[in-house]
């Protein structure tokens, strides 16, 4: 009999809006599962939460009887979502296997077994497990012969398989699209990233993501790569430049975003990646990670800069961090605050988009810091027309990095100790609620909250070059420079103006 597999891509956190629904494609273990799965024969159907908000009902009319397996890819922030939905799979169907991956149950494992509505996690990299889990469908092995992953025997006691081996990227298949149930939802989707790619925003970007990574070599204390000890893994330029053709060919994408921590990193790679684009006269642009250090005379100089941009490179993602070098040190970013803003200056003037995070809030992070933080965001501003900001966000603390063991130790925070209960402990936007954060300075959420609403309409109006829009800006500029947050009269301004605007253009249609 034919077999199906559901795969659920949850919305990322409780409160998710669905404003940007269909313009980020699901996950990417949950495509490379469902690639494998469908590649070994089985029926397979993506459920993606992101799109529409009635994926509870969907999920529960696309079970029959061919459905052996429901299977979740889980952030801790998705956690409430996916044992809310795991919970009614299991009430009306109590025979389907319902398999927990991805971060939270990795770094959870037990606690999630713990729970009747889940049966199965993976603990590792999905794709030996994915082939094995297959067998164990099929009837050929029992699961404790599944390497990376877990399961309650038959007298409900937690068992930990042995780990599996880290997935090799050069055996991974590329992604098979028609497991989607519309990749047109996606496709004809005014993107997220229009406002970075686009050369003019009426621009159609047809964005495709590519898997060219996994893993990272470098120690930043926050990051999952850290706590999971993922090396870094590359696919070859020959690959990807491969699966770009068949996409444009069978999709018309003309954009790609590189699922990769940092596709810079390795020189050879990238230079193979140029030679082929060049060779072959390939026309497509692209997003990719980076790290702003490599912007030097040994590597990224400005020749390779305008390289770049002539194949296609509309995007470059970093990692600023902050403005503090004493912040930078204490998280172990390895980079110099120098080399920020020098990577924004080597791109100036150039279509390629030099997208910055940034985060505050940390511990041991002192008013002084962040105010360092918000002066280089408005000299990256400066220094770069297209310079796009992420941010400064007040650090999430998530489970398993070392700066969140360190906050629970010192200041006795709890964490939930069953499945059930991260509901209560989760805020609508997925991080742990906390009544205080005793080591952020007095007043810093405040301030980040007017200051990071501020850069956003800076963002909106920085191409539009009116008397108000100047003034606007000149005094957004001056209010970040100088960690002013009262009386922000340009905020309700700005606010005022958008609402007129929309009961304009409500007036109109109705005429």
């Amino acid at each position: 009999m034919d077999q199906k597999v559901i795969l659920i891509n949850l919305p990322p956190s409780t409160n998710y809006n669905y404003r940007s629904a269909g313009s980020i494609y699901p996950a990417t273990g949950i495509l490379v599962v469902g690639t494998i799965l469908k590649s070994q024969g089985l029926t397979v159907l993506v459920i993606d939460g992101t799109v529409k908000s009635d994926y509870l009902r969907r999920t529960l009319d696309s079970i029959d009887k061919s459905t052996v397996m429901v299977g979740f890819s889980v952030m801790t922030s998705q956690v409430p979502l996916a044992f809310d939905l795991s919970k009614l799979i299991k009430t009306k169907h109590p025979d389907i296997k319902i398999v927990w991956g991805g971060i939270h149950p990795i770094l959870f494992p037990e606690q999630t077994l713990r729970n009747p509505n889940i049966d199965i996690v993976v603990t590792g990299e999905g794709y030996h497990a994915t082939l094995s889990l297959i067998d164990y469908l099929n009837g050929k092995i029992g699961l404790r012969q599944v390497r990376g992953v877990g399961f309650k025997d038959d007298s409900g006691n937690v068992v930990l398989n042995e780990p599996s081996e880290s997935d090799d990227i050069g055996t991974l298949p590329h992604i098979d699209y028609s497991i989607l149930e519309d990749i047109e939802l996606y496709l004809s989707s005014k993107s997220v990233y229009q406002r970075e790619l686009a050369g003019n925003n009426n621009e159609r970007l047809d964005v495709m993501p590519v898997l060219t990574g996994l893993g990272c070599c470098y120690k930043c204390q926050f990051c999952i790569n850290v706590i999971l000890k993922r090396s870094y893994r590359f696919r070859p330029a020959a690959s990807i430049i491969e699966e770009i053709k068949k996409l444009q060919e069978n999709y018309g994408a003309n954009t790609f975003i590189f699922y990769d921590e940092d596709f810079f990193i390795n020189k050879r790679r990238l230079f193979e990646f140029l030679d082929l684009i060049e060779r072959e006269n390939l026309k497509f642009f692209w997003r990719a990670w980076a790290r702003v250090d490599y912007f030097n005379n040994k590597y990224i100089d400005r020749d390779l800069v305008l390289r770049l941009e002539r194949c296609g490179l509309r995007s470059i993602v970093m990692g600023g961090e902050s403005g503090s070098q004493k912040v930078l040190d204490i998280i172990k970013k390895g980079i110099k605050v120098e080399n920020i803003l020098h990577s924004a200056k080597m791109l100036d003037g150039t279509m390629i988009t030099p997208r910055y995070s940034f985060i505050i809030g940390l511990e041991g992070e002192e008013k002084a810091d962040t105010e360092k933080t918000y002066k280089l965001c408005a000299d990256l501003i400066d220094a770069n027309r297209k310079v796009d900001i992420a941010g400064p966000f007040i650090f999430r603390y998530y489970p398993g990095s070392p700066i969140f063991d360190n906050i629970i130790k010192n200041y006795s925070i709890e964490v939930p100790q069953k499945v059930e209960d991260w509901k209560s402990y989760l805020s609508g936007e997925g991080y742990l609620k906390i009544d205080e954060m005793p080591w952020v300075w007095h007043g810093c959420i405040e301030t980040a909250t007017i200051l990071n609403k501020a850069m956003l309409v800076y963002a909106m109006l920085r191409n539009i070059d009116n008397f108000m829009s100047k003034l606007m800006k000149r005094i957004i500029m001056w209010r970040i420079r100088n960690l002013y947050i009262k009386l922000p009269v340009e905020l309700f301004a700005f606010d005022l103006m958008k609402w007129a605007y929309r009961k304009y253009l409500k007036a109109f249609s109705s005429n």
